[in-house]
């Protein structure tokens, strides 16, 4: 059984059949009824996705407000129903064929946060979600995130968003949401939102949240996406003090690390 599932992972395209399958056998069970338009946040793990879902919560706060009040002529009710008032911003890090149908046809507005993949792999050992990286590659752990990763990031109509200039271009990263977001930012808001999701402001507040037992490896707070112990070291290129020689050695002859690298155009090196 393993050796399947190994091997559905290694496989982007037969991954995605198989995610395509369990979505109609679920559809069949469970009618969905379709929401208005949101946003969702579905970057991979460990890669800046819990920063973007925060500056997003905070632009919208910001920004978007609901319409209320007399109207006499239909244009103007109109114009204002046809504004982009995105009011549901959730996070995920699983692709689903319902979700990817939503982000082609638009009626999802989704980003997809992606990072070296070194420095995941260092991340997911400083929280001990994979002690043993030799076990986590030649299990098919890291081929599954891979094509997860993949199979997000082909997808019409997603939004990247590279770790590296959210991390160190904040604010231009910023200008990007609020162009697709079709708002507008005064300067002093985009400091406002660059101060506010320091490290240093996001540790204060860590320490006041109440965190939520969901099982495995986790407490997580719900509204923030934060969880315990979340930041380590969150700069880029941290895998050179993280991980050993072996163990680079061991991701980088990967086949999934080649197929990552080369679809989201990082160097092999």
């Amino acid at each position: 059984m393993n050796i399947i599932r190994k091997s559905i992972y290694k496989s982007v395209p037969l991954y995605g059949l198989v995610k395509e399958v369990l979505y109609y056998r679920d559809i069949i069970k469970t009618p969905v009824r379709v929401a208005e338009k949101d946003i969702v946040v579905c970057g991979m793990q460990r890669s800046g996705s819990t920063l973007l879902y925060n500056l997003l919560n905070k632009m919208i706060a910001l920004k978007v407000n609901p319409a209320q009040g007399f109207f006499y002529y239909t244009h103007d009710y109109v114009e204002k129903i046809n504004q982009p008032n995105y009011f549901f911003l959730r996070k995920t890090h699983n692709y689903t064929v319902f979700l990817k149908r939503r982000i082609a046809n638009k009626s999802s507005l989704a980003f997809y946060t992606h990072r070296n993949l070194l420095d995941v792999i260092a991340s997911f050992k400083q929280k001990g979600w994979a002690p043993d990286v030799h076990d986590f590659v030649v299990n098919g752990s890291l081929d599954q995130i891979v094509s997860e990763a993949i199979l997000y990031g082909q997808l019409k109509n997603i939004v990247l968003i590279p770790y590296n200039d959210l991390y160190l271009n904040k604010s231009a990263i910023i200008h990007k949401l609020a162009k697709h977001l079709k708002i507008v930012l005064a300067k002093k808001e985009v400091e406002q939102l660059v101060e506010e999701t320091s490290v240093v402001k996001t540790k204060e507040k860590m320490s006041t949240l109440v965190y939520e037992d969901h099982g495995g490896r986790n407490l997580v707070n719900d509204d923030t996406g934060l969880h315990a112990n979340h930041i380590n070291n969150p700069a880029p290129q941290k895998w050179k003090s993280v991980l050993t020689n072996e163990e680079i050695k061991l991701v980088q002859t990967s086949s999934a690390y080649k197929k990552y690298c080369k679809f989201f155009n990082y160097n092999l090196t």
